[in-house]
């Protein structure tokens, strides 16, 4: 059976492989949501980082720095589409869901922490 971190990790390069093709096909090929195109940026790339971030954590700003360099690499790469175009504001829209989905899985992971020492009593001096 799979663990969450290697369903988190999964998800997370399925992830990327389809904001690649999303962000550098042709025009007529874009998967639309009919959300408003920076809300598709920004939530692309705030779901890439929270699963990256939950399947690598103890890598999770070497995965970030990856992840907003990725958003820069794929908006200059649009430039060579001739039905694309990529724009500094767009990079910068995925770069705060990025941001945005780290501190997302942080708190989540935080939150699991607490739940999980929730009821446990801690130790009294002498008791073994």
């Amino acid at each position: 059976m799979i663990s969450v971190r290697g369903f988190a990790r999964l998800v997370s390069v399925a992830l990327a492989v389809f904001i690649v093709f999303a962000t550098l096909s042709p025009i007529d090929l874009r998967p639309e949501t009919g959300l408003p195109a920076y809300a598709e940026r920004f939530g692309a790339f705030f779901a890439l980082s929270l699963t990256a971030t939950l399947g690598w954590p103890k890598r999770r700003l070497t995965a970030l720095t990856l992840i907003v360099i990725a958003a820069a690499a794929l908006e200059a790469m649009q430039n060579l589409t001739p039905t694309r175009h990529g724009r500094v504001l767009d990079a910068l829209e995925k770069a705060l869901g990025a941001g945005a989905g780290l501190l997302a899985a942080e708190i989540f992971e935080g939150a699991c922490r607490l739940l999980l020492l929730r009821g446990k009593e801690p130790p009294t001096p002498g008791s073994t």
